[in-house]
């Protein structure tokens, strides 16, 4: 009897300990289905702010690889390859920096179609000295006056170099690199799950991105929802001490003359801070901030990255990205807009934060080649001079018959003016092969 009871005391404390064990995995393996992306978990349940990096807000937004002679634009849904390659280069050593050719728009050419090779693409021109900071090289930290819109480098076949491109002087800088390996970077470009067929055209002041065949990309629809201003009031005006004006689209949020927040009835909010000397000195100073900034706002963005930066008017579009694209029409500005000037620093930044993604059944949308675009443009007698920049990305469209959800849709978009806009509303045209 009391071996049976011993036994028996046993395995209670057994089924006790199981029990404990399986309550803590349930609750901690729960975090992964939170809905808020790009959060850290531990900091929601802390409530305290979150942090974006400054290495992945300022990473390039692409990559392309040209495998024997064949761009290819390519994305790793399971992998960030861009994180990857910049851990990669965090360690290698760099040497001094030199000029190889400038002003030469043939040698450009060559250069952004060099054969096996791998460049990470800028959106804007990174300034080398804070991408110095970014892989916490001093040696690249001290170069002030490069800016650059690529790097690339070989990556079967290690020429104890990488190469940087500025798109606008077609100017080549070479830099040289010790104990730099690229193997596990290539095993990744294998296994892409995307990998778009692109031609790189050296224009006046710019590359641009020539999708020859059209591209197949799908419709992604997520669940969104709307965050209070009282956690914008808290961040960014710190004062109990507010005093609040309603008008028919707005309301105006303000502590003292020297601040204030206007949220608009169209899901965007405005952040007016007229202290002195709001100028950031240099390029470097203007990323600081704005980064600063983005992380005072607390809004927890998906995958946000630097879209536009215009060093002389200091001013940063940020947007967010889907499989390495950008996405348009969340708001007029993107997802955040900052503009120093002498007098005054505004922010504007939508509220509206992508939660889960909604099953589709949906196909992959078909549209045509940037030639074929091109056509339509002039068919329809647009002036295609006027064009800075076309890009490829995702259309942000409510929902018409529930407000708790957006489709992202793929099309192109034309920059005109500063101003972006879809091939549908410059001509009225569909850029979807079939469309109307």
């Amino acid at each position: 009897m009391k071996i049976s009871r011993l036994v028996v005391q046993t395995l209670v404390v057994i089924a006790i300990g199981i029990s404990f064990i399986l309550t803590f995995l349930i609750f901690t393996n729960n975090a992964r289905y939170r809905t808020q992306p790009n959060t850290d978990d531990n900091n929601n349940k802390l409530g305290v702010q979150r942090v974006v990096k400054k290495r992945d807000v300022y990473a390039p937004s692409q990559i392309l690889w040209n495998d024997d002679g064949q761009v290819r634009m390519v994305y790793n849904n399971k992998h960030n390859i861009v994180s990857a390659v910049q851990k990669d280069m965090s360690k290698w050593n760099y040497g001094q920096v030199k000029v190889t050719s400038k002003n030469d728009k043939d040698k450009y050419e060559k250069f952004v179609n060099s054969k096996d090779s791998l460049q990470l693409f800028y959106a804007f021109q990174m300034p080398l000295d804070y991408y110095g900071k970014i892989l916490d090289k001093k040696s690249l930290a001290s170069e002030h006056k490069i800016k650059f819109d690529r790097i690339l480098f070989h990556v079967e076949k290690r020429d104890q170099v990488i190469y940087l491109g500025n798109d606008k002087t077609h100017t080549i800088y070479k830099i040289s690199v010790n104990s730099g390996s690229s193997k596990r970077i290539e095993k990744l470009l294998r296994k892409t799950d995307v990998a778009i067929n692109v031609k790189l055209q050296v224009d006046d002041k710019r590359v641009l991105i020539n999708y020859e065949n059209g591209v197949a990309l799908k419709s992604y629809s997520y669940l969104v929802s709307k965050q209070e201003d009282n956690s914008y009031i808290s961040t960014l005006l710190g004062s109990n001490n507010i005093s609040t004006h309603k008008s028919a689209d707005a309301t105006t949020y303000s502590p003292s003359s020297y601040q204030k927040l206007v949220s608009y009835k169209n899901n965007t909010l405005n952040y007016y801070n007229y202290e002195k000397d709001q100028s950031p000195k240099n390029s470097q100073e203007v990323l600081d901030r704005g980064l600063d900034l983005v992380n005072q706002i607390n809004t927890p963005l998906s995958n946000a990255k630097l879209a536009y930066a215009n060093w002389k008017t200091k001013t940063l579009v940020f947007r967010e990205y889907i499989e390495g694209f950008p996405t348009f029409y969340k708001s007029d500005f993107g997802a955040v807009r900052i503009v120093f000037n002498k007098s005054e620093q505004l922010t504007q930044f939508s509220n509206q934060v992508i939660q889960v993604p909604v099953p589709s059944d949906s196909t992959p949308v078909r549209l045509k080649s940037t030639d074929q675009v091109m056509n339509d443009l002039k068919a329809h007698g647009f002036d295609t001079k006027k064009i800075q920049f076309i890009d490829l990305g995702y259309k942000w469209e409510d929902d018409p018959e529930n407000k708790e959800i957006v489709h992202l849709v793929p099309a192109y978009f034309i920059r005109v003016d500063q101003s972006w806009s879809s091939l549908q509303e410059l001509i009225g045209v569909s850029d979807q092969v079939g469309g109307e």
